[in-house]
């Protein structure tokens, strides 16, 4: 339909082919929807993701605990290291309660021994007098 702005606008968009040709024409430099942003949004945080894992890859080298645990087939806490680690410490506890256990049992051992000796001694001198007294006693 002819308009006074344009006296040839009706000429050319009477045809339905012309008009979708447009309106694709518009669609296509339409901003984008929200499905669109999404999945833009979605790409790339999937595409940063596996940089970062390949990143992390290339700096394991043959490394088989960091290898695994960038492929998530377990936590750092489960790795042969972490075990290790645990084991190490469990051991060291162990060894340091029996340094400390062997300490106290030597200084135990030792004032016994002292008291022991005291006690014997003493048992000494009350038996040499109980023996003195009865050889006097028996003259």
């Amino acid at each position: 339909m002819a308009t006074r702005r344009n006296p040839l606008s009706g000429r050319y968009f009477n045809s339905p082919g012309i008009a979708s040709a447009m309106s694709n024409l518009a669609s296509a430099f339409a901003p984008p929807g929200a499905d669109e942003v999404l999945g833009w949004a979605k790409a790339n945080a999937v595409r940063d993701e596996e940089a970062r894992k390949t990143a992390m890859w290339e700096a394991a080298g043959d490394n088989v605990d960091l290898q695994a645990a960038i492929l998530e087939l377990y936590t750092p806490n489960q790795s042969f290291y972490a075990v290790d680690q645990s084991n190490a410490t469990t051991r060291r506890g162990q060894d340091i309660d029996a340094t400390v256990a062997r300490e106290k049992f030597s200084a135990d051992n030792q004032r016994a021994l002292v008291t022991n000796a005291a006690d014997n001694e003493r048992a000494l001198a009350a038996n040499a007098a109980d023996n003195q007294r009865q050889a006097t006693t028996s003259m």
